[in-house]
């Protein structure tokens, strides 16, 4: 079905659903009929605008085909591979923001609300067929993973998990609480993981093992439990498991869900191989290079191979950004590979970030920006403006890396953009007349007629224009004779930042209140403070990191409570969890003030700070390593400055002379 009438099928549904007088009866039914017309609703919108930008894409591509020429290979250019890569069209697709999100996402949260609401009640409820709002509500929570929405997307698991209940099917409540595990580990909150993990456990236990799905979920949960012990510093538990997983012969079975597992645990694997070598020993190690995987980029390149040859598989090439060929193949997207098609993307996206970050530590840089240019592009498609950002911040980074302080900071602004911008893009957000499906032929409603006389085109009102006034800086009488032939001197133009750090601890903002936001804005300062400190505003530079530090401690602390709150329903008597998602945001801050205050006097507080809290992370996390390699080196450097003045001040006192003593 096209999706234009799709859209116009589901719209005039929810427009019949409101013409239904409500009662007792059939209340249940018509809260979810109309969750389900909502959720349609999003899905069709975001269908639609992705085929949209495909299409644009395609035109951009074979526009960019023609332009190019002699002039833009440079074989003796040293930055040749750089410039393959670039896209001179690229921030074209950045025509969305957080507004733009909102309003995209309004269907989508009117449909969890109302399931919430619906379900607030415990038992099966006269629902024209639970199965069938078992599976929309895991699109649900699909779509919300998608969006790197992860309390939305755990609270949907949860419905679903309680609907299973009722309906008494253990496996899709352990498939339920599988993902709420996956995504808490994700957020680095393993307390809560382990009970939602033994939770799972306990519903496989009851399980029918003879279903098919069976041995998938009995697989995942050994990988869960493996992913725990490695965060936990049971390293060879959970290296044994991990290893059962990886020899399974079931994981080699050619269909789409075990290529999908077996991506998840060569993610796995790329986090043991880079643990270092205090808790890995090579005998360890050993047991990981005879599966055939030496290096934490090959195992993670893997991974990503197959999460692509899933989406090439269910959705083409096109929303890759791959040349389409005669073989390319579209399977229909119904059942299983529906919902599957929104689970591999966010995969992917994450597998991306991962990616993206192991080949920068490693200096592979033009590697590394390859893959974030593809990921980009496919989130600029799907107006994930979330992954959009922090893709934006990494390539900042990776330019960062190459001494480009220009290109780093325009990729900045241009996640700025996308965080604070309160611009509105009319074009994308009005709809046209909504369509009404009538009996009759040739009656639709909403449309206008167009306008026979076009409006001649203006001119652009910047055209001519100078500078703002208050950017020129005025000549004094003594300087006039020298500046009749000199050119106005302009001053340096502010750089916008972040209004986020200026908002109190418990802000309402969308910003502050959304922790997957408040995370990337944090990650957007502590990049911002590495560009000042790379252009030489030591100050600016500083004075962000000092100031983002604090700042993460409160993030943490109020998402811990939110996240309580989410999935324990507000239960006081639960202890808050641990909430380590910005550890290795706080231990690049504190490496990058070590390396910069080498001659403070505070140098001494900070690396000891800084070391203490490294001491206190878990080991799974591969960027501590560099961090604690940058601390060292500081301190290390310290101590040579201090030998150094000491040496320099001994033989200036030996240069003087014996001292006599005044008898």
């Amino acid at each position: 079905m096209l999706q234009g009438s799709s859209l116009d099928s589901v719209q005039e549904a929810l427009r019949l659903l409101e013409l239904v007088p409500r009662s007792a009866q059939n209340r249940d039914r018509l809260l979810d009929d109309q969750a389900q017309a909502l959720l349609w609703l999003y899905i069709c919108t975001l269908e639609s605008k992705l085929e949209k930008l495909q299409s644009i894409e395609r035109v951009q591509r074979a526009k960019a085909q023609g332009l190019k020429n002699l002039d833009d290979f440079e074989p003796n250019d040293l930055n040749y591979e750089g410039r393959l890569l670039e896209d001179r069209f690229l921030y074209d697709g950045i025509s969305f923001n957080l507004a733009t999100e909102t309003a995209l996402s309004k269907s989508l949260d009117d449909a969890f609300a109302l399931w919430k609401q619906l379900l607030v009640t415990p038992g099966v409820l006269a629902m024209r067929s639970p199965e069938q709002t078992v599976a929309s509500l895991q699109l649900l929570a699909a779509l919300y993973k998608l969006m790197a929405k992860p309390l939305q997307a755990m609270e949907s698991y949860l419905l679903v998990r309680a609907l299973c209940s009722a309906l008494g099917d253990s496996l899709g409540m352990a498939g339920a609480l599988c993902q709420v595990t996956k995504l808490l580990l994700q957020l680095e909150c393993p307390s809560y993981a382990q009970l939602f993990l033994e939770e799972t456990e306990s519903c496989l236990q009851k399980a029918d093992s003879s279903d098919d799905s069976y041995l998938l979920l009995q697989q995942t949960c050994l990988l869960l439990r493996s992913q725990l012990c490695c965060v936990n510093r049971r390293i060879e538990e959970g290296l044994t498991l991990l290893l059962g997983v990886l020899q399974n012969p079931a994981l080699q079975r050619i269909t789409k869900v075990w290529y999908l597992l077996r991506a998840h645990v060569l993610q796995l694997v790329t986090v043991y191989l880079s643990l270092p070598p205090a808790c890995l020993s090579l005998e360890l190690r050993q047991c990981i290079f005879v599966q055939g995987w030496k290096t934490p980029e090959t195992a993670l390149t893997e991974a990503y191979k197959l999460f692509r040859s899933i989406i090439l598989l269910l959705m083409g090439s096109d929303v890759l950004g791959c040349q389409t060929t005669a073989s390319d193949v579209q399977f229909v997207d119904y059942g299983d590979n529906l919902l599957l098609k929104w689970q591999v993307l966010a995969d992917m996206l994450a597998c991306s970030e991962q990616l993206v970050a192991l080949l920068s530590r490693l200096k592979v840089v033009c590697n590394a920006k390859a893959f974030c240019l593809e990921a980009v592009k496919l989130t600029m498609k799907l107006q994930a403006i979330r992954w959009c950002t922090s893709f934006l911040v990494l390539k900042a980074q990776l330019e960062l890396q190459q001494s480009e302080l220009e290109l780093s900071h325009f990729d900045l602004q241009q996640a700025l953009f996308l965080l604070e911008s309160d611009t509105e893009f009319r074009a994308s957000e009005k709809q046209k007349g909504q369509t009404k499906i009538l009996p009759r032929k040739g009656k639709r409603e909403g449309k206008k007629p167009q306008d026979s006389v076009s409006e001649p085109p203006r001119e652009e009102e910047g055209f001519l224009k100078g500078p703002a006034l208050e950017f020129v800086a005025t000549v004094s009488g003594l300087e006039k004779a020298d500046a009749l032939t000199a050119s106005p001197e302009l001053k340096p133009k502010r750089r916008k930042r972040l209004a986020f750090l200026t908002h109190p601890a418990a802000c309402p903002c969308c910003l502050c209140s959304d922790l997957a936001l408040s995370a990337l804005c944090l990650r957007w300062l502590l990049s911002c403070a590495q560009g000042e400190l790379a252009a030489g505003c030591v100050a600016e530079g500083l004075d962000l990191i000092h100031a983002m530090l604090p700042r993460c401690a409160a993030v943490a602390t109020r998402f811990a409570a939110v996240l309580r709150d989410k999935l324990w329903g507000g239960s006081v008597g639960r202890d808050l969890p641990a909430l380590e998602l910005l550890d290795d945001l706080v231990v690049a801050g504190y490496a990058t003030l070590a390396l910069q205050n080498l001659a403070s006097p505070r140098l001494a507080e900070e690396l000891q700070t800084g070391l203490t809290f490294l001491a206190s992370c878990r080991p799974h996390l591969p960027s501590l390593e560099v961090s604690r390699a940058s601390l060292l080196l500081a301190k290390a450097m310290a101590a040579i400055f201090r030998l150094a003045s000491i040496d320099s001040l001994t033989a200036s006192l030996l240069a003087l002379g014996p001292v006599s003593c005044p008898c």
